[in-house]
């Protein structure tokens, strides 16, 4: 996953300049389940900082690359996908919901209607070492 960034240069020049971001996971060795790929954002990442990093990034007309790879057992064949997000397809606390489920007797079961939908979510406490309210150490 990359993060595109306008840069200009000393001569004055415009330049795009790619910066990989760090996943949590970046590779899967089994896709039977399904997968989302994470970015935590602390002090390293350039979403760092809220509302003021997403205008940072703004200014710097920022772009998201995903690219991903895998092997297709169905066909034997190498997959490629590619996506383009924007920082409007960026949106605060929420996370996808979950398309998969187990049943009782351990069937999975993916359901895609649910593929686009977004669950609200509460943003993290600091901590700063102590547990957060609810949470168990």
């Amino acid at each position: 996953m990359l993060v595109l960034l306008q840069h200009t240069t000393a001569e004055g020049e415009s330049i795009r300049i790619p910066h990989e971001l760090k996943l949590l996971r970046s590779r899967t060795g089994l896709f039977a389940l399904t997968w989302l790929p994470m970015h935590r954002i602390d002090a390293e990442s350039p979403f760092y900082g809220g509302e003021a990093a997403i205008e940072r990034l703004r200014e710097k007309k920022a772009e998201l690359f995903l690219s991903l790879q895998g092997h297709d057992e169905t066909i034997g064949q190498t997959v490629h996908a590619r996506w383009r997000y924007t920082l409007d397809d960026i949106v605060f606390g929420a996370r996808y919901a979950d398309v998969l489920t187990i049943e009782p007797d351990g069937t999975r079961r993916l359901d895609y209607t649910h593929f686009d939908d977004l669950i609200p979510v509460e943003p993290p406490v600091e901590s700063k070492g102590r547990a957060v309210e609810g949470e168990k150490k």
